[in-house]
C-alpha cells in the first residue's frame, strides 16, 4: 500500500474507530492521527505534518464542513488525496449545493454498514485521489 499516515476528521469518537478499523484492515501499519474540527486538521497540517490521505466527516459540530477543510486546502494547493465522508448520501448532498459548487466536490464516502466495505472505498478514494492530483499537476 502506497499510504501510511492518514488524517481523520470526525466529532463523533464512534466513527473515529470504525474508520481507524478500516484502515487497520488495509494495513495495520498505516499510521491514523484524529482531529475533531476543521481547524485542529489545520493546525496539524499548518505544523508542517505529511499525510497521504484525508478523510474528513461532512457534518461537523457547530459550524465546521468537511467540505470547508477541502477548500482550504485547494486554496492552499495542498495537495493531498481527500475524502469526504457522510451518513447522508452523495445525491442529497450535491442536492444542498449550487449547481457550480456541486461539480468541484472532492471523492465522498457515504458511511457504510460494514468495516470491510469502509476499507474498499478507502482504497478506491485514495488511488482515485491520487490519480486526479497527478493530473492536476501536470
Amino acid at each position: 500500500m502506497d499510504f501510511k499516515k492518514v488524517l481523520i476528521i470526525d466529532d463523533e469518537q464512534f466513527w473515529k474507530m470504525v474508520i481507524e478499523k478500516a484502515i487497520v484492515r488495509i494495513d495495520a501499519m498505516i499510521e491514523t492521527e484524529f482531529a475533531d474540527s476543521v481547524a485542529e486538521a489545520k493546525s496539524l497540517i499548518n505544523s508542517g505534518k505529511k499525510y497521504d490521505l484525508i478523510i474528513a466527516d461532512q457534518n461537523l459540530s457547530g459550524n465546521d464542513s468537511g467540505l470547508d477543510l477541502w477548500d482550504y486546502l485547494n486554496k492552499n494547493e495542498l495537495k493531498i488525496p481527500f475524502a469526504l465522508i457522510s451518513g447522508n448520501t452523495r445525491e442529497n448532498f450535491i442536492r444542498g449545493l449550487n449547481p457550480i459548487r456541486a461539480q468541484s466536490i472532492p471523492c465522498f464516502i457515504e458511511k457504510p454498514s460494514s468495516i470491510r466495505e469502509l476499507s474498499q472505498l478507502i482504497k478506491t478514494v485514495y488511488f482515485v485521489s491520487k490519480d486526479i492530483l497527478a493530473i492536476s499537476t501536470v
